[in-house]
């Protein structure tokens, strides 16, 4: 069956690969490899991206959102991996924005509003050393005493932890898998970047007894396993769309040079 693009997924289509074209080049991407501050994409380019309305895809209209859905968000994805945009749209658009809109009360659903205006970037610290890729496989703990949450354990491969206005945290607790919303200014937070071969904004992060008010608990403690499954789900649709991208643009480029190449006279 051939799929049909909608008017509103083509007008999506044009309007980022336009904006991604004169305004997000590679060559950027290899600049941020010599960035010794470990941000490495754009706050004036995700400004950007908010005024033209992309950062409102996936969220609801009373949020200031376009209230789209998944095959939106995927050609937005599929777009910004033709230019390798290394700019949060994996962590705060898809996997802080699906979360929030599931598991948030009515004020933390206040945070998406933010988001579509390109306020509020949200950093995501689910890997661990042993998890594998398994969003679900934790040794970060959180014990709960007189109210407050206790946070301990070590993060790695944290998407765009660094520089980022809040972290979306998960922890283990007696009653299993927990999300916490955490500044990374908090005491006890310790934010190392690291270098990767993809040279995507990733960071190892470290708590060491943060303390979390009750506020900050994103669903209910120990009921966010099949959120949290489902979420790192649509993190891997979105990622496989920024991976089409970037092959497509591959191909792209290797056929017109095939086309003009020239050797030996010829």
């Amino acid at each position: 069956m051939t799929e049909v693009a909608t008017d509103e997924q083509k007008m999506i289509a044009e309007t980022c690969s336009k904006f991604l074209a004169e305004q997000a080049p590679v060559s950027r991407v290899r600049e941020y490899r010599n960035d010794d501050s470990g941000v490495r994409w754009s706050r004036e380019l995700w400004t950007g991206f908010a005024e033209l309305g992309l950062l409102g895809i996936g969220i609801p209209d009373q949020y200031g959102g376009a209230g789209l859905g998944l095959a939106e968000l995927a050609i937005l994805h599929e777009h910004a991996g033709r230019s390798l945009a290394p700019e949060p749209l994996l962590s705060t658009l898809t996997i802080a924005t699906n979360l929030i809109s599931r598991l948030g009360t009515d004020d933390q659903k206040q945070m998406l509003t933010d988001i579509a205006a390109g306020k509020l970037v949200i950093g995501i610290a689910f890997q661990e050393d042993d998890s594998r890729y398994e969003p679900l496989k934790l040794e970060a703990m959180a014990v709960e005493i007189n109210g407050r949450w206790h946070l301990n354990g070590r993060k790695i491969q944290a998407l765009d932890a660094v520089g980022a206005d809040l972290l979306m945290v998960s922890a283990s607790n007696r009653l299993g898998p927990t999300l916490f919303l955490v500044d990374p200014s908090a005491e006890g937070v310790r934010i190392t970047p690291q270098n990767r071969i993809d040279h995507f904004n990733t960071a190892i992060v470290d708590f060491d007894d943060v303390i979390v008010e009750s506020g900050c608990l994103l669903g209910w403690a120990g009921e966010s396993k099949s959120e949290i499954q489902d979420a790192w789900d649509l993190a891997t649709v979105a990622l496989s769309a920024q991976m089409l991208g970037a092959a497509q643009h591959t191909f792209d480029l290797a056929l017109a040079y095939l086309k003009e190449r020239q050797q030996f006279g010829v």
